[in-house]
């Protein structure tokens, strides 16, 4: 026959359990952006030897039912299969306060061409992770839409419409290193978008 005390703690053991709250991510609106780590612009590219900030963005939580009690939030960093970065946040009790934004460490590269990056994150034995793929470019190579715009500007009668279009195909195919995939991405987001906003119209 169990004692009264070891009923009394199993009791209590249950009712603790009972209240620790399970947290579960809703990864349909999380994100990956880079950004900057000197200026915090946005960054649609690395550049060689130049830090950028991973952060996952769009956290939603779902489902805080009484659970297993975990209330650790890791994550790790990889750039092309590698690990850059680790880390992980302790949960705060009240569900309000949840995160919906990580900074998952610096990435710095040091070699050109595309990188994958991706983020895993879990809590509990529930793992997501988002991904991007961008292109690393040394420095100096920013400029290369814009000595493409004046050396065909310095062609005779070569009309500043083209030359703005030709800078911006060189760029997009650099943010996506791939020519099919900078003319559609001048098409369809430089150009059809850019038109489409409304803050862009003046009267």
């Amino acid at each position: 026959m169990i004692s009264l005390r070891n009923f009394l703690a199993v009791l209590v053991w249950t009712q603790v359990v009972g209240f620790v709250r399970s947290y579960v991510i809703d990864t349909n609106q999380t994100s990956l952006t880079l950004l900057d780590s000197r200026t915090g612009l946005v960054a649609r590219t690395l550049f060689v030897n130049e830090a950028a900030d991973a952060i996952v963005d769009g956290i939603r939580w779902k489902d805080m039912s009484p659970g297993n009690g975990t209330e650790i939030l890791n994550y790790r960093t990889f750039v092309n299969g590698d690990k850059v970065f680790e880390g992980y946040i302790l949960l705060p009790e009240n569900p309000s306060d949840l995160p919906t934004m990580i900074k998952a460490g610096s990435i710095n590269v040091n070699k050109s061409g595309k990188k994958t990056i991706e983020v895993q994150f879990w809590v509990g034995d529930t793992m997501d992770s988002v991904t991007i793929q961008v292109q690393a470019f040394k420095k100096w190579m920013a400029i290369l839409p814009c000595f493409a715009m004046c050396g065909f500007g310095l062609i005779r009668e070569f009309h500043i419409l083209y030359t703005l279009f030709i800078g911006l195909f060189v760029g997009g195919c650099m943010v996506t290193g791939s020519l099919v995939d900078g003319f559609k991405s001048i098409a369809t987001k430089y150009l059809v978008a850019a038109s489409s906003d409304a803050h862009h119209v003046y009267l």
